[in-house]
C-alpha cells in the first residue's frame, strides 16, 4: 500500500502495484462501491478574476518574468526590437485548479479524491497551503459523463516517479512519509458503469 496516497488508503481496495504505478478501486467506508462524481466550478468572483487576467494576457502577450527583488512583470511581443512592460501584483494571478469530490450512493458520505491545490508533486513543492488538512471552500457540480449514469464505480491510477530520497534531495528538506505519498507525479481517474469505462480526468502533477 506504500504507493497509495495517504488520504486515499482507507478507501482503496483491489490494489495492483507495478514498479512506480499503483491502480486501485474506491470503496466507501460503508462498503458501497457506487458514487456520484462532482467537479469544481469556479465561483463568480473566480471567473471575473480569470477573465481580467486573460484580457491582460491578450495585451501583454510576450510572456512574463520576475526580477531579483521578486517583482513580476508582463511584456508585449517585440516589434522591431521594442516591447512594453507592466508590473503586476501577484494577487492578480488567478488560481487554476481541478478538484473532484465523490458522494456515496448508499450513505451520502463525501470524499475529495483529488484537489490539485493540495495533492500531487506541484502542490507540495510550491506549498500552496500552509495547512493541507484545512477544508477548502469549493463549488461543485455533478460531472457530465458520456454514458450519463446515475452512479459509477471508480478506479484510480497513481504514478510516483521519485523515490523518497530523491524528493527530499529536490526540495532540500525532509518530509513525512505521508506527505511523500501525496506528492505523486501523475493521476488518472476512471469511471465504470456496467461494461462501460471512461477516463474522467488524467494529469501530471509536476
Amino acid at each position: 500500500m506504500n504507493g497509495i496516497p495517504f488520504y486515499l488508503r482507507s478507501l482503496s481496495f483491489d490494489i495492483r502495484q507495478q514498479k512506480n504505478t499503483v491502480c486501485f478501486h474506491i470503496m466507501c467506508t460503508c462498503k458501497s462501491k457506487e458514487f456520484t462524481v462532482y467537479k469544481n466550478e469556479y465561483t463568480e468572483q473566480e471567473q471575473t478574476k480569470i477573465k481580467k487576467w486573460e484580457e491582460l494576457l491578450k495585451k501583454y502577450n510576450g510572456g512574463g518574468y520576475s526580477d531579483k527583488a521578486g517583482n513580476v512583470f508582463l511584456r508585449t511581443k517585440r516589434i522591431f526590437g521594442f516591447c512594453s512592460y507592466t508590473k503586476i501584483d501577484p494577487a492578480m494571478i488567478p488560481e487554476f485548479y481541478n478538484s473532484f469530490k465523490i458522494k456515496c450512493i448508499a450513505c451520502s458520505r463525501e470524499y475529495v479524491i483529488f484537489d490539485s491545490r493540495i495533492h500531487g508533486y506541484d502542490a507540495l513543492i510550491q506549498q500552496k497551503r500552509k495547512n493541507p488538512h484545512a477544508d477548502i471552500a469549493t463549488n461543485y457540480k455533478p460531472l457530465k459523463m458520456r454514458s450519463n449514469p446515475d452512479s459509477v464505480e471508480l478506479i484510480m491510477k497513481i504514478t510516483n516517479n521519485l523515490t523518497y530520497e530523491e524528493l527530499v534531495e529536490q526540495i532540500g528538506e525532509s518530509v513525512t512519509p505521508d506527505a511523500y505519498s501525496n506528492a505523486f507525479s501523475s493521476i488518472s481517474i476512471y469511471a465504470q458503469s456496467g461494461q462501460r469505462k471512461e477516463t474522467i480526468f488524467s494529469t501530471e502533477t509536476a
